[in-house]
């Protein structure tokens, strides 16, 4: 992690992540295995299912978005913290942030569910016209 001032704040936030250890577990290729947060390049959700993309491989992920709801705004929050993003000892700025977040998060959960179920319908109405086009 690159910062441009190291003071307790930060390391304290480095230490949190360390000791939380932010991993998402799920299967690749058969076998179960564990990737960092911050190596998820995209994420996508397909049929109830999870799946995290790396540079390198794709991992049907075993925990709920939710559950990485929680690691990315541990994340942010260190990037925060480190870039100044806002004041780090600023207890109403802390609040704030973590409003906004969890307003972005549950709209972006909303909307992606509305969009899912939508092509889901969709895609579903097109599968019986042509079952029964075909009989």
């Amino acid at each position: 992690m690159r910062c441009h001032a190291i003071d307790e704040h930060v390391e304290a936030i480095v230490a949190s992540l360390r000791m939380h250890d932010c991993r998402i577990a799920g299967i690749e290729n058969g076998a179960r295995t564990a990737i960092a947060i911050g190596d998820i390049i995209y994420l996508e959700s397909i049929d109830a299912r999870t799946f995290a993309y790396t540079r390198d491989a794709v991992i049907q992920v075993s925990m709920r978005l939710a559950c990485f709801g929680l690691c990315l705004y541990v994340l942010l929050a260190a990037m925060g913290a480190c870039f100044n993003w806002f004041p780090a000892d600023n207890m109403g700025a802390w609040i704030s942030f973590t409003a906004i977040y969890l307003v972005i998060l549950v709209l972006m959960t909303i909307v992606f569910n509305r969009i899912y179920r939508r092509g889901k319908r969709e895609l579903n109405e097109g599968l019986e016209r042509y079952k029964s086009q075909s009989k």
